[in-house]
């Protein structure tokens, strides 16, 4: 089946602590990769441990679940994406940064349904095309969220 990975980078002006207390909120990875709608999360000893996500592709919804597979504070975290159709994974690394936090962030996206692999090249341009914009957005309301928490 086919697939894609793309990553992308950007800085937020959190600090390294804000940006790991807002990756425990499940509202903080709508709209990153694949998961454009997130919800119903799962906690484990206090920490966010996976949560229910969303998708539209070919004028379908999509819903699938999210469970974290490395979770290393402060320097990286990743998880994995599952439904019928789409698998994958993000990660991310963190480090300290002069403005505040860097972000990396990998998006790898599998076709495990025949609807999917028949759109892929749809779903992968899209990814390559948008998730820089993604990111952008996304170190933009860590530093948002993280300067209303103060």
């Amino acid at each position: 089946m086919p697939s894609t990975s793309v990553s992308a980078a950007a800085v937020t002006s959190a600090s390294l602590s804000q940006v790991w207390d807002r990756f425990n909120d499940v509202g903080t990875w709508a709209g990153i990769g694949l998961a454009e709608e997130v919800f119903d999360p799962e906690f484990v000893d206090g920490r966010l441990a996976g949560f229910a996500w969303t998708t539209r592709a070919a004028g379908i919804t999509y819903r699938g679940t999210a469970g974290f597979t490395i979770w290393e504070n402060p320097s990286r975290l990743s998880f994995d994406l599952v439904n019928t159709e789409i698998t994958g994974t993000i990660a991310i690394s963190t480090t300290d940064d002069t403005a505040g936090t860097a972000l990396e962030v990998t998006v790898e996206a599998r076709s495990v349904g025949l609807l999917a692999s028949m759109f892929f090249p749809v779903i992968a341009q899209a990814l390559q095309n948008g998730l820089a914009g993604q990111v952008e957005n996304f170190a933009l309301r860590l530093a948002a969220d993280a300067g209303s928490a103060d």
